[in-house]
């Protein structure tokens, strides 16, 4: 029989081959930045100043109050100040209206849950008084855990024709309140109304500056 060299199959160990290749460097792991919200960027394209403070009242670090004040000190100029203030609160009150359409939706999509359930609840109620009504279940049907009983509620009246009630059966309402147009004519008149007077309250106007209108009358001259 043939012999086999020993030294033949043994394997000889393999040595990798030195490489050139560098190591790659690591890169640093960022974090994704927070986005801005809708308001902040929408306020950023007319002024910068007016989404920081933006960020600040939504982060509750400021005051809506302290806000013109803040802005007069800082810049010393009444112009930007008011500017600033203006667009922060043209965008508050956009803000709100999207805010009164959103929760206008919600209340639309609830309502309508509750009517369905409500449906769903009165047919279910119906379906038992109608197998009632047929003699196919009695005044109490048992189940394992449940019982469904059919009982007549206290007396109630339902009135088919009000014109034929007679007066006796008639509840007069009778509500008074302050007729304040009347009132408001006659103290504006020189007469004296005891119990009340006129006020004029204060109310805070947003309006495009005089210098603003010429501009813009100037433009669409050009």
């Amino acid at each position: 029989m043939p012999t086999t060299n020993p030294k033949s199959t043994q394997s000889k160990p393999t040595q990798s081959k030195p490489t050139n290749a560098k190591p790659t460097p690591t890169k640093p792991h960022r974090h994704r930045a927070i986005p801005e919200s809708v308001v902040q960027r929408s306020l950023s394209l007319s002024s910068r100043k007016a989404a920081r403070l933006w960020a600040q009242l939504d982060s509750g670090m400021a005051d809506p109050m302290d806000l013109l004040p803040a802005l007069q000190q800082a810049q010393g100029q009444q112009e930007d100040a008011v500017d600033i203030h203006v667009t922060l609160r043209q965008h508050i009150d956009a803000e709100i209206a999207a805010a009164q359409a959103r929760l206008d939706a919600l209340v639309a999509v609830h309502e309508a849950d509750l009517k369905r359930l409500k449906g769903w609840a009165n047919r279910l109620d119906q379906g038992v008084l109608d197998l009632y009504e047929q003699g196919l279940i009695s005044e109490e049907a048992l189940g394992q855990t449940y019982r469904i009983r059919v009982k007549r509620n206290p007396p109630s009246c339902v009135v088919l024709d009000e014109s034929m009630i007679p007066e006796q059966y008639i509840k007069v309402k009778t509500t008074y309140a302050p007729d304040k147009t009347a009132i408001k004519g006659a103290i504006q008149g020189g007469e004296t109304v005891p119990g009340a007077d006129l006020v004029r309250k204060l109310k805070v106007l947003y309006e495009a500056a005089p210098t603003s209108l010429n501009r813009m009358a100037d433009q669409a001259q050009v």
